[in-house]
């Protein structure tokens, strides 16, 4: 967790307070066997629509994931998939939502829809566009970050026979 900015970590301390304040409930709600998410009071469902997947466990900061029974990577607080997708698809997926937005907007408005949805609505339509670049520079950094990867586990291959082990270099 030291790669987060320290303004960052002012930001999400309170969230991540109260997600392992929830997460620990949750856990002696399942120890106990009473664990229900379909009936979870109102205040936790916004608090879990606040996640940032990280929880305070004594020691430090940690990830809050696990893997659900189909294999994904989930939030052991808020339930939701993480997904781990770093490519275009991803970024594809994010424009696709903003028709979704426009749609509702639009014909919320028509329709009589309150003055908070509304202003929710309009701040969503604005972030998206920056949510897609920047996971665009994301797949970019994270594509870069396996090719150096594969260089540097690569250098020295060429190099490598029975009769020097490991390779010439070192490096592996």
């Amino acid at each position: 967790m030291n790669k987060v900015n320290p303004d960052v970590n002012n930001l999400i301390s309170p969230i991540v307070y109260d997600m392992t304040r929830i997460k620990l409930a949750q856990d002696q709600q399942k120890r106990m066997g009473v664990y229900n998410k379909n009936n979870e009071p109102d205040d936790v469902k916004i608090a879990k629509r606040r996640c940032v997947h990280i929880v305070f466990d004594g020691s430090g900061f940690n990830i809050a994931i696990e893997k659900n029974d189909e294999g994904k990577l989930v939030c052991a607080c808020c339930g939701r998939e993480i997904a781990t997708d770093f490519s275009d698809n991803a970024v594809s997926k994010i424009a696709d939502v903003l028709p979704v937005i426009n749609q509702l907007l639009l014909f919320g408005m028509l329709n009589g829809l309150q003055r908070k949805p509304i202003e929710n609505l309009i701040a969503l339509k604005m972030l998206l566009p920056d949510a897609a670049k920047l996971m665009s520079h994301l797949c970019d950094y994270v594509s870069q970050e396996n090719a150096n990867a594969r260089t540097k586990d690569n250098v020295g291959a060429e190099y490598q026979t029975d009769l020097f082990g490991n390779g010439i270099t070192g490096l592996r």
